[in-house]
């Protein structure tokens, strides 16, 4: 047997610090230095002279490093690898070093000169970006997928607390010195850095042909920033740092314009945000299952981009208050969770270009947001305009990481989409948005009166609703006349669908048109008084009829698109129709298509052959336990069937741990054991990651319920199968009642949202094997049901085999009431699509450990030296 621990690395003798602060201590020091440099490096410039323009030209040399030093440190600390040396360690060292000799010399140049201080800067910045570009890049080489949340949010809350040092410590010594603070950091920076250097130690180094040169950097750099899932996590990155950037400049100054509120109380309201930011970061620290993650960003974003929109409709201090805690929670979640999920994205060995890349992107993204708020505020004489289009730009970042909707998620899409407008009318009919509905109305309209030619294109309505349909007729045509009518009747039955929304809306909702709010609006000569206004009723039908043809014949989407978009803005062009009138009647025709399409193109999926199976195949079974000891019996049945049993011992206390130790010392039996309980579902993910190279395995609780003897109809049924799945529904009346009901609802949920007859879907007994054992993912019991969705989804085969339910006096690990939420959220939430990269690439990671400083039970196998693994044989 062998026995398998995530053991704790060797301390260093003088260094006691907890590995976690250890590692976080560089960014302690990165942060410390920048906050010194960016908030007194301006006192420096105004004593040799008050030239506010040249200092902003010298602080730009701040956003020029953040851009371009990582790219630099990215791709350069990638090739170390090559030559069998540190990658990332290099430049921490490095970077503490320049950092502390420009902070050195800036105290000694004090007084010298605006250049001097700008090439110093310049140097300062360098060194910092380097520091924090290397530590970043350290996270997804050391943690695994569970254990990088936490490290992250070690690194943001050590950057926002040497920054709090840097600008109070460094507030104090300006009064003995205007250079003191520069002096005194410069040490401080290399000894803060000195935890992380001494306790990080890197993955073992790389032969040189195990990294491919990655070619000319500008190239490299393009092809990895238009990689699927890199694209869009990036452009969601930029559009959430436009949204939340710019904010803490313009802070005080909306406080006071918009609240009444003094300098003095309004930083005290800053400071609580960056306060309420911090719990959110340790918060989603914690957060260890991987599943998570994404749900948990999204929320992020909605919270974040939410908490501005209700700072900007109000000016009462209470709503403000909760809208900013709410702002600050999402930041928290996103600023914790955002490189972890984007560095599942990294290709093995490229982690400091990837970093690199997102850190430029950000620092791009900063640059821009700055002179953006500006401008904003100017046009729109209101500082709350940028809580506004802050909100609106983080919540835009939804898009890129949800992605275009597939056929499956259509419904969600569309229920989102109709979700939009009763959202927009409550704002506009209980909040302040309506203003800024009319101020942006106010911008476009003004630039009228249009060309008439412009409106005759585009405005007239029945003649353009009939050219978007005989355009589908056409390409129906084209494509093949037996689709002509089933195409008019999809694009036909969207417009009545939408008409009859429509008039649904309009029997409980009505807002006034422009031309009776708006003075002297641009009409054309035209007038709209007369007709309902909320939604736009012309985009509404224009907006499924045309999504309706672009769902049917996709090449024509990008012309139906922009035609859509240049009615849209006619609408208001021509004084027809507030932005969000024309924004809820296009999400509400858009909706309608969706439904409509949904309704032809409904059916079930096709299921592909199995693989074939060989005679011969290994079959090895995975049994999790936590705090469940199998009996001799069940034991000495499973090996009876399989060739090999990998016990997976999830967390369990001591005792049961030693008991555990006891049978694994039997031939044909492996023990793998996690130093804390992280569920079920990872449990059996990684006892399949034990496995590798079996052609079956066949998973088995510990507990007693499954029946051993039932393995060899398991086996004759993955001859037509992949995924065999116990069924206990011929049963259900020695289940109890509550286990009955639920298992029934949960079946019912699966065949609506899956198309697919299903029976049994919460048994643990599970045969796996070929293309099924990729997609197993982390978690607990809700991990056997998205696994279960995932095989189903991508057509996969599934059989069912019949077993008794066997439920007595045993202890069940099974949470009522949390665990049963978490598979319920399981069955109905969105389901993404795991690329098979990301899938080998979880399996080859499955033992690096999460917590590398922490040891396993003493007196167990797990405090012994790690066995090499062995290929078992039978007995």
């Amino acid at each position: 047997m062998t026995s398998i621990a995530l053991p704790r690395p060797a301390g260093i003798p003088f260094l006691r610090l907890p590995y976690v602060v250890a590692f976080a201590a560089a960014a302690l020091a990165a942060g410390l230095g920048r906050a010194v440099t960016t908030t007194y490096l301006p006192l420096l410039l105004e004593r040799i002279d008050d030239a506010p323009g040249l200092i902003g030209m010298v602080m730009l040399v701040n956003a020029a490093a953040g851009m371009a030093v990582p790219l630099v440190v990215g791709i350069w600390s990638d090739r170390l690898a090559r030559s069998g040396r540190g990658r990332r360690m290099p430049f921490i060292v490095g970077g503490s070093a320049v950092t502390a000799g420009g902070l050195a010399a800036m105290a000694l140049g004090a007084s010298s000169s605006y250049l001097v201080l700008a090439l110093l800067a310049a140097v300062v910045y360098t060194g910092l970006n380097a520091v924090t570009t290397a530590h970043r890049a350290l996270i997804p080489e050391t943690f695994d997928a569970s254990g990088r949340p936490k490290a992250t949010s070690a690194q943001e809350l050590a950057m926002l607390v040497g920054g709090l040092l840097g600008l109070v410590v460094g507030g104090a010594l300006t009064g003995i010195a205007i250079w003191a603070p520069f002096a005194l950091t410069a040490v401080l920076v290399p000894l803060l850095a000195l935890p992380t250097i001494k306790r990080v130690t890197e993955s073992g180094a790389v032969a040189p042909a195990a990294t491919a040169a990655p070619g000319h950097p500008t190239g490299y750099y393009l092809r990895a920033a238009t990689r699927p899932g890199v694209r869009g996590f990036l452009l969601a990155q930029i559009l959430w740092v436009l949204g939340y950037a710019a904010l803490p400049a313009f802070f005080l100054l909306y406080a006071e314009e918009e609240l009444g509120l003094a300098a003095g109380v309004a930083s005290l309201w800053l400071a609580g945000f960056g306060l309420a930011t911090g719990m959110g970061i340790v918060l989603a620290g914690r957060v260890k299952n991987p599943a998570l993650h994404r749900p948990l960003l999204l929320a992020g974003i909605v919270l974040l981009g939410g908490g501005f929109l209700g700072v900007g409709a109000s000016t009462s201090l209470v709503p403000v208050g909760g809208a900013l805690v709410l702002g600050a929670a999402g930041f928290g979640l996103v600023s914790t969770l955002g490189f972890p999920l984007f560095s599942t994205l990294i290709p093995e060995r490229e982690a400091g270009a990837y970093t690199a890349l997102y850190f430029s992107v950000r620092a791009i993204s900063s640059t821009i947001a700055l002179p953006a708020a500006g401008f904003t505020v100017q046009a729109t004489g209101s500082y709350r305009s940028l809580f506004f289009l802050g909100g609106i730009a983080t919540l835009t970042a939804l898009v890129p990481l949800v992605g275009v909707p597939r056929f499956k998620s259509r419904l969600r899409l569309a229920l989102g989409l109709l979700a939009v407008v009763p959202v927009l009318g409550l704002l506009v009919a209980q909040t302040e948005a309506h203003r800024f509905d009319e101020w942006l109305y106010g911008a476009i309209n003004g630039l009228g009166p249009g060309p008439e030619l412009f409106w005759t294109i585009l405005d007239p309505h029945t003649r353009n609703y009939v050219v978007l349909i005989v355009v589908g007729l056409v390409a129906a045509a084209v494509t093949s006349l037996r689709s002509v009518p089933a195409t008019f009747a999809r694009v036909l039955g969207s417009a009545l669908l939408a008409w009859g929304l429509l008039e649904a809306v309009y029997a409980v909702y009505d807002r006034p048109r422009p031309e009776e709010v708006v003075a002297d609006p641009s009409l054309n000569g035209h007038s709209w008084a007369h007709l309902n206004s909320f939604p736009s009723g012309h985009m509404a039908i224009t907006a499924a009829l045309a999504v309706a043809v672009a769902l049917r014949f996709p090449r024509l989407r990008s012309a139906l698109w922009a035609y859509v978009a240049a009615v849209a803005f006619t609408r208001v062009f021509f004084g027809a129709h507030f932005p969000f009138d024309v924004v809820a009647g296009t999400a509400l025709g858009t909706a309608s298509a969706l439904l409509v399409a949904l309704a032809f193109e409904r059916r079930r999926p096709v299921v592909s052959d199995a693989q074939p199976l060989a005679d011969d195949a290994t079959v090895v079974a995975v049994m999790p336990s936590h705090d469940d000891v199998p009996d001799e019996a069940l034991v000495k049945s499973v090996l009876a069937h399989v060739d090999r049993l990998v016990l997976v011992d999830d967390g369990s206390s001591e005792e049961v741990a030693r008991t555990l130790d006891a049978i694994a010392d039997r031939p044909r039996v492996e023990l793998v054991r996690l130093p804390e309980r992280r569920g079920k579902g990872s449990a059996v993910r990684f006892g399949i990651a034990r496995t590798m190279g079996a052609d079956t395995v066949l998973v088995i609780d510990a507990d007693g319920q499954h029946p051993a003897d039932a393995i060899p109809s398991f086996l004759a049924a993955a001859r037509d199968a992949e995924l065999v799945v116990g069924d206990r529904f011929d049963d259900l009346a020695r289940m109890p009642l509550k286990r009955r009901i639920a298992n029934r609802t949960t079946r019912r949920l699966f065949q609506a949202t899956t198309g697919r007859e299903v029976r049994d879907t919460q048994n643990g007994m599970r045969l796996l094997r070929g293309r099924v054992l990729a997609t197993f993912p982390d978690g607990g019991y809700e991990s056997e049901t998205i696994h279960l969705r995932r095989v189903l989804r991508d057509g996969l085969p599934v059989a069912w085999v019949p077993i008794p339910a066997i439920y007595g006096a045993e202890r069940s690990s099974f949470r009522a009431g949390r665990d049963s939420a978490k598979v319920l959220w399981a069955v109905v939430r969105p389901l993404e699509r795991p690329t098979r990269t990301r899938a080998r690439a979880a399996l080859r990671g499955g033992f690096r450990p999460a917590r590398r400083w922490r040891s396993g039970l003493p007196g167990t196998r797990a405090t012994a030296p790690r066995a090499q693994p062995a290929r078992a044989t039978a007995a």
